[in-house]
């Protein structure tokens, strides 16, 4: 049975909390990172789903920048990168009401 032990949980929100401390220019609206269900519950493969601004070109390579040396060590981040406006400012720029999200990204980084 597959499951993720309180490492890999642990390692996970400590992933979250590394791209929410990213300064503003980043451009991050929102993440979530999740550990990947693993038969011996030490996950090496973790989802990445992340919200980032318009004017940022992509999540994936930010993804690859702040974690670089785990992806080296040999973890997987599986990345879902959203790009669109906050909330407060949708309404400001015109976009629709009903979607923050203009376009959408998914990647696979593997480590070696």
């Amino acid at each position: 049975m597959d499951y993720v032990n309180e490492s890999a949980a642990a390692r996970a929100q400590d992933f979250e909390k590394r791209l929410q401390q990213l300064p503003t220019v980043a451009g991050i609206l929102f993440v979530s990172v999740k550990a990947v269900l693993s038969a011996t519950g030490d996950s090496k493969m973790f989802e990445v789903h992340l919200g980032v601004r318009k004017d940022v070109l992509a999540g994936s390579p930010l993804v690859r920048l702040v974690f670089q040396k785990e992806i080296e060590q040999g973890l997987t981040f599986l990345v879902s990168a959203y790009q669109g406006v906050s909330g407060a400012a949708r309404d400001y720029d015109g976009d629709e009401k009903t979607s923050t999200t203009s376009s959408e990204e998914n990647d696979c980084i593997r480590g070696s």
